[in-house]
């Protein structure tokens, strides 16, 4: 992505975009290419600007008023599944998978409308969570 992709995406979903995701989607791994050849319609990690804008507006996290807060979905497993990063805490480079059948139960508490996102945790960084995924390809770095 480049700068113009990052500032349309901050001015359409009204966000301002982690360093750590900038930084790794101006210059994206060679795990990142190796999965993107592997797998090259598999969105596990948006690379168009476009895509991206699309889901977070479908899907509507990113907003302070919606049931998950203040988190960017920046892939998907294909299965009803996403990953997200914190947009609240822009220094924290995990990503988290949304289960579509078990987060909820595992880390919501609708009593007090709080998630604990440590129990969705998925990956350390986005660098790990690619790193991860092709190792459920069983492809070695």
């Amino acid at each position: 992505m480049t700068q113009a992709d990052f500032d349309k995406i901050q001015q359409e979903l009204q966000i301002k975009l982690p360093a750590h995701y900038i930084k790794f989607m101006e210059n994206p791994s060679g795990a990142f290419v190796q999965l993107k050849a592997l797998a090259p319609h598999q969105p596990f990690l948006y690379e168009h600007a476009e895509e991206l804008i699309k889901i977070n507006q479908h899907l509507g996290f990113h907003g302070s008023d919606t049931f998950i807060k203040q988190r960017l979905c920046i892939g998907d497993n294909g299965g009803g599944d996403f990953y997200l990063i914190d947009l609240q805490t822009p220094d924290d480079p995990r990503v988290f998978l949304l289960d579509h059948e078990e987060t909820v139960a595992i880390a919501y508490d609708a009593a007090t409308d709080t998630w604990d996102w440590d129990q969705v945790e998925y990956a350390e960084n986005i660098s790990t969570h690619i790193n991860e995924t092709l190792e459920m390809f069983n492809i070695e770095l």
